[in-house]
């Protein structure tokens, strides 16, 4: 979510790249069934609303540094929890969007 955040700001990738990987009501919902905290999905739910924001013309930087420093906070709490098992369960790459058709 914090590289998310940041690539955003740095134009690095589209919200709506960021919205494929994460910000999406569908993660919400998985994250809730999985007692993820509630800033954790607050941040989330946050970055749904970054296309909202944009076509209101008021995404600014200035927001874009909030939210990656309310994720840095949060990773502070994380500092000493190690993930052992693996994250994507079901990764899917398209090769046509690869392609140089």
């Amino acid at each position: 979510m914090h590289g998310l955040f940041n690539q955003i700001r740095l134009n690095l990738i589209t919200i709506e790249n960021a919205e494929h990987i994460l910000f999406t009501p569908y993660i919400m919902n998985k994250l809730k069934k999985n007692n993820v905290s509630e800033e954790i999905l607050s941040l989330v739910h946050e970055g749904t609303e970054l296309e909202d924001l944009k076509s209101l013309n008021i995404l600014s930087d200035e927001e874009l540094s909030r939210l990656i420093n309310e994720t840095e906070r949060l990773l502070k709490n994380y500092h000493d929890i190690e993930f052992n098992d693996k994250i994507y369960n079901n990764f899917v790459i398209d090769k046509d969007s690869t392609s140089n058709n």
